[in-house]
């Protein structure tokens, strides 16, 4: 069997990902950027200077509508 096939077959087999989410409760965008920079204050990995940067930057990226 050629491998494309095959991929095609094993891919095929596979639930549909919106199926997936629904059985393990999988909210996508479910955290406001808020959320995120406090999850990741209280686990250590974001210090108030990396905060503050990001923050400006995100908010940047709002009010020109792209990305930074």
């Amino acid at each position: 069997m050629a491998l494309d096939a095959l991929d095609q077959k094993t891919l095929s087999s596979l639930p549909r990902l919106s199926e997936v989410y629904d059985a393990y409760g999988v909210e996508v965008n479910a955290l406001s950027l808020n959320e995120i920079f406090a999850l990741y204050e209280r686990a250590g990995f974001l210090y108030p200077e990396k905060a503050a940067r990001l923050i400006r930057t995100s908010n940047k990226s709002e009010t020109t509508g792209g990305a930074c």
